[in-house]
C-alpha cells in the first residue's frame, strides 16, 4: 500500500500541475483575445490585422494568419489555431517552425514554413512563408529567392496586409523603413509593432488606401531629425497628392531636444489635397525646451481636404510657439473643404496664437490682397478635452482661445459639444467672423482671464468680417478660475443666441452688452462692476445673483434701434444706489420703449443713503419711455425711490402696470 501511494502521488501532483499550467495558458491567450477585440473596436481597425495585434497584446508570442478568420498561435512552446472563436491546442510538430527566414529555403517545394524572425528569432520579423519553385505572389509583394536552391520564399499575406519588420527593416529609422515599403510594395495595410522607433524625416502618404497601423509604437526624433526641404516638412505624417482612404493608429510620438532647438518636429500630421483620413490612439508631445518661433499645428489640415477624423489621441503642445502650434482647420488656397471630425482627444497647447482654428481663404496673412474664397463647412469637436495654457511671459498674453472663420471666406456647421475647456486668453473665448451654423453647446468651460481685468469676451464677431448667421452657444458651464473677471458675455448682433448657459465667477463688468438672444441662463458672480444690461434687446427668463450690483440697466451713450424688453429675475445683497443710469454725452430712444415684464428685482441692502430709479437725465437727447409690467422692485417701490430724481425736463415717463 505504501509503495503504490508513492508511486500515485507524484503522478497526481504532476498531472495537477499540468493541467494548472494548461488552464493558465489558455486563459492568457483568451484574455488576450478579447483584449485585442475589443481594441479594434474601439479604434475602428480592420478585421484583418488581428494577428498582428494579438502578437503583440500577448507577450513573448508568435502569431500568423492561416486564412482570413483561422490563426496560429505559437506560446509557451506551445501551438493553439483560434478559430470561430474557439480555442484548440495543436502538436508543435504539426508545423514546420524556424528561427529564420534563410532556414526556410531547406523545406521541399509547396512546404508552408513558419519563422519565427526575419533575421532571428523573436526579432519582430516572423512571417508565415511557402516554398516554392516559382514566384507564386506579383513581383510588388515581398519574397526571396535562393539561388544555389533555385527556390523562392513567398511572404502569404491575407487582405494585403504586412508587418515593416517581415519586410526586413529591423534597424532602420521609421520613416525610412515605411517610405520604402509603400514605395516598393503594394501592400495597402502596414504593421508596426511595438517597439521603440526613431525618425530623422518625415512620413509621406502620396498613394490611395494606405492604412499604417502599431500597437504603442514609441516614436522619437532628436536632434538628427532633417526634413526634407518643402512645405510643413516638421509634421510626421505628411498626406497629401490627392489620395484618398488613409488610416493611421497606435503611434506615440515624442520630441526629444538636446542642443538643436530652432528644427525640431512640430506635428503630428499635416494634410492637404486628400479625402477620408483617419488618426486614432497616436499621441504627441513637443517639449518646453524646443521652443521654436512658429509651427504649422500639432494637426494642420492645411487645403483641399474632405471626410477627416481625429480621434483618441493625445496631443501635447509646450513649446509656447508664437504662431500655430494647436490644430489647424484650414483651406488656405481655396480649394473647399467639408468634414471633420476631432472626437475623444486630450490637447494641450500654451502657444500665443488660438489653440484651435478654423477659417478658410484669402483673407490670411498669405495673401492680404484678395477678396476671400473657398470654405469649410461641417466640423465637429465632441468629447474632447482641451487645454490652453498660459504662454511663454516673453511671448505676451494669447488673444483668443478658439477661432471660427476670419473675416471674408465662410465657414459653416461648425460644433463643439460635450468639451471640456480650460483655457487662459486676454480677450476672446471664441472669436467668429463670416459663419454660418455655429454651435456651441453642453461644453464645460474654466476661464482663466486674469491679463487684466474686465477686458474679456466670452463670445465676439470680428467687427472686421462680413455678417454671420445662426450662432448658438447653449447648455454650456462657464467658470471663471483664478479670481478672472469678464466684460462682457457677448459683443454680437441679432445672429448670436446665448441660452440656458450657467456661469460661476468673481466678476462681470457688463452682463449682457448686445442685441442677441440671452435665454434661461443662470449667473451667479460676486460682483457686477457696471450693470446687468446695457446694449440689448430681448433678455428673457435669466435669474442673476450677485454679492454686488453697481446698476441694473446702463443707458451709456445708447442710439437704441427697437423696443427693448426684459424678463428676468435678479437678486443681490447689495446695490450701490439707483436701479437704472442714463450717462455719456448722448442717449437717444428713437421713440422706442423698455419694458421689464415680469421683472423681478431684490436687495438687502443699497449701499447710498439716497437712491432712486435714477438720477438725471441730462444724457437724453428724446424723451423716452419706460414701462414696469408686473414687476416687483424691491426697494425701489415706494414713493421715496420709485421715480427718477432730477429729471426736470420730465424726459423720461415711467409706468407701473399690474
Amino acid at each position: 500500500m505504501k509503495k503504490y501511494f508513492k508511486i500515485i502521488l507524484p503522478f497526481l501532483i504532476v498531472s495537477s500541475l499540468c493541467s494548472c499550467g494548461t488552464n493558465n495558458v489558455n486563459n492568457n491567450i483568451k484574455n488576450a483575445i478579447d483584449k485585442t477585440n475589443i481594441y479594434l473596436n474601439n479604434n475602428e481597425i480592420d478585421n484583418n490585422m488581428f494577428s498582428y495585434y494579438l502578437q503583440d497584446i500577448l507577450p513573448s508570442s508568435l502569431v500568423y494568419s492561416l486564412d482570413d478568420n483561422s490563426y496560429l498561435i505559437h506560446y509557451k512552446n506551445k501551438s493553439f489555431v483560434y478559430q470561430n472563436n474557439k480555442l484548440e491546442e495543436k502538436s508543435n510538430q504539426s508545423f514546420n517552425y524556424v528561427d529564420n527566414y534563410e532556414k526556410a529555403f531547406s523545406f521541399p517545394d509547396g512546404s508552408l514554413v513558419y519563422t519565427k524572425g526575419f533575421s532571428k528569432a523573436n526579432d519582430g520579423g516572423n512571417a508565415c512563408l511557402k516554398v516554392s519553385k516559382n514566384l507564386e505572389i506579383s513581383e510588388d509583394q515581398f519574397y526571396l529567392f535562393d539561388e544555389t536552391s533555385s527556390k523562392y520564399l513567398n511572404l502569404i499575406s491575407f487582405n494585403n496586409s504586412c508587418n515593416i519588420k517581415q519586410l526586413g527593416y529591423i534597424a532602420e529609422d521609421l520613416n525610412v523603413s515605411i517610405n520604402e515599403s509603400m514605395d516598393k510594395y503594394s501592400y495597402s495595410t502596414i504593421y508596426v509593432p511595438n517597439g521603440n522607433y526613431r525618425v530623422i524625416d518625415n512620413i509621406e502618404i502620396n498613394k490611395s488606401n494606405k492604412h499604417i497601423y502599431a500597437y504603442n509604437a514609441e516614436v522619437y526624433s532628436d536632434d538628427s531629425y532633417n526634413p526634407t526641404e518643402g512645405y510643413n516638412n516638421g509634421c510626421l505624417f505628411y498626406i497629401y497628392n490627392n489620395v484618398n482612404n488613409i488610416k493611421i493608429s497606435g503611434f506615440n510620438v515624442t520630441i526629444k531636444v538636446n542642443k538643436k532647438l530652432d528644427d525640431p518636429l512640430l506635428g503630428l500630421m499635416n494634410l492637404r489635397d486628400a479625402e477620408d483620413v483617419s488618426l486614432y490612439n497616436c499621441s504627441f508631445y513637443l517639449p518646453h525646451e524646443a521652443s521654436i518661433y512658429s509651427s504649422s499645428g500639432i494637426i494642420d489640415l492645411f487645403t483641399n481636404w474632405k471626410n477627416v477624423t481625429v480621434k483618441n489621441c493625445h496631443l501635447e503642445n509646450h513649446a509656447s510657439t508664437a504662431a500655430g502650434g494647436g490644430i489647424g482647420v484650414r483651406d488656405i488656397y481655396k480649394k473647399g473643404c467639408s468634414g471633420a471630425t476631432f472626437e475623444n482627444n486630450y490637447l494641450y497647447c500654451n502657444c500665443k496664437d488660438e489653440v484651435i482654428a478654423v477659417f478658410s481663404g484669402g483673407d490670411t496673412s498669405l495673401y492680404p490682397n484678395e477678396t476671400g474664397g473657398g470654405y469649410i463647412k461641417d466640423v465637429l469637436f465632441k468629447n474632447n478635452i482641451i487645454i490652453g495654457d498660459k504662454p511663454d511671459e516673453n511671448l505676451g498674453p494669447r488673444v483668443v482661445g478658439l477661432t471660427v472663420g476670419y473675416l471674408l471666406s465662410p465657414v459653416e456647421n461648425i460644433t463643439f459639444t460635450n468639451n471640456y475647456i480650460n483655457m487662459y486668453a486676454a480677450n476672446y473665448l471664441l472669436l467668429y467672423g463670416k459663419a454660418k451654423d455655429v454651435f456651441f453647446k453642453k461644453n464645460n468651460v474654466k476661464i482663466n482671464s486674469t491679463y487684466q481685468e474686465n477686458l474679456f469676451t466670452m463670445f465676439t464677431h470680428n467687427s472686421y468680417a462680413d455678417e454671420a448667421f445662426s450662432i448658438f452657444a447653449e447648455n454650456n458651464s462657464f467658470e471663471l478660475i483664478e479670481n478672472s473677471t469678464i466684460f462682457t458675455i457677448a459683443q454680437a448682433g441679432e445672429e448670436f443666441s446665448f441660452i440656458n448657459n450657467y456661469i460661476k465667477g468673481k466678476q462681470i463688468c457688463r452682463v449682457f452688452d448686445s442685441i442677441s438672444t440671452f435665454k434661461n441662463n443662470r449667473i451667479e458672480v460676486d460682483t457686477i462692476s457696471k450693470c446687468v444690461y446695457h446694449n440689448v434687446k430681448n433678455v428673457e427668463k435669466n435669474n442673476i445673483s450677485a454679492k454686488y450690483i453697481t446698476v441694473v440697466f446702463e443707458f451709456y451713450n445708447l442710439n437704441i434701434q427697437s423696443d427693448i424688453t426684459i424678463s428676468d429675475t435678479i437678486e443681490t445683497e447689495e446695490i450701490s444706489a439707483n436701479l437704472l443710469m442714463f450717462n455719456g454725452d448722448s442717449i437717444l430712444s428713437n421713440n422706442y420703449s423698455v419694458n421689464f415684464n415680469k421683472f423681478n428685482f431684490s436687495t438687502e441692502k443699497v449701499d447710498s443713503n439716497y437712491y432712486y430709479i435714477a438720477y438725471g437725465t441730462s444724457s437724453l437727447k428724446d424723451k423716452m419711455t419706460i414701462n414696469f409690467i408686473n414687476s416687483s422692485l424691491s426697494v425701489f417701490e415706494d414713493s421715496k425711490h420709485n421715480f427718477i430724481a432730477n429729471d426736470n425736463d420730465n424726459m423720461v415717463e415711467i409706468n407701473y402696470i399690474r
